[in-house]
C-alpha cells in the first residue's frame, strides 16, 4: 500500500527539517535550540507534544509489529494515534523503524512529530499527493488547511 515514491518525499522532508533545527542549534546553543523545535523522535516525546497541541503531523513507521502484551509498542503507538486523531493531528504511516532513525539521525524510531514546517510547504505538499495517491482522501483530514 505505501510506495517508494511516499517514503521518498517524507524522507526529504524530515531531513530538510532536521538540517534546519541543527542550524540553530549549532548557531545559538541549546537554549534557543530547544525553543525552535521543528521535529521531536520518540514515543515520549511525540505524546507529549500532541497532547499539547504543539504537534502539526505525526510520522509513524510502517512496520510495528502487533504484540498481545499491555504497554508493547504498538499498543502505545495506537494511543498516540487515538490521541492524534481526538486532537485533529494527521498521522502518516512511511518508512520503516531503521530508516526513520536515520533520517532524524537516531539508531531507530518508531514515530516522529513535525512541530513546525514552515519553508517546508512545498515539501508538505508532495508528501500530501503521495500519501493521497496511496490510501485515497478519506484519511488525510487536515494537511489540505495549510497548503493548498
Amino acid at each position: 500500500m505505501l510506495t517508494p515514491a511516499l517514503d521518498a518525499s517524507v524522507r526529504a522532508l524530515l531531513v530538510q527539517l532536521k538540517e534546519w533545527q541543527d542550524r540553530v542549534y549549532t548557531a545559538h546553543g541549546a537554549d534557543k535550540g530547544r525553543l525552535k523545535r521543528r521535529v521531536v523522535v520518540g514515543l515520549r516525546e511525540v505524546r507529549r507534544d500532541v497532547f499539547v497541541d504543539k504537534a502539526k503531523l505525526v510520522i509513524v513507521a510502517s512496520d510495528i509489529r502487533a504484540s498481545p502484551t499491555p504497554g508493547s509498542l504498538d499498543a502505545k503507538v495506537a494511543e498516540i494515534c487515538a490521541l492524534a486523531d481526538e486532537r485533529n493531528v494527521d498521522v502518516i504511516f512511511a518508512l520503516g523503524m531503521y530508516a526513520l532513525g536515520h533520517v532524524v539521525k537516531k539508531p531507530h524510531a518508531a514515530c516522529v512529530a513535525v512541530l513546525n514546517w514552515a519553508s517546508a510547504e512545498p515539501l508538505l505538499a508532495t508528501v500530501r499527493d503521495e500519501y493521497r495517491a496511496c490510501v485515497g482522501n478519506s484519511y488525510l483530514g487536515h494537511l489540505n488547511i495549510y497548503y493548498e
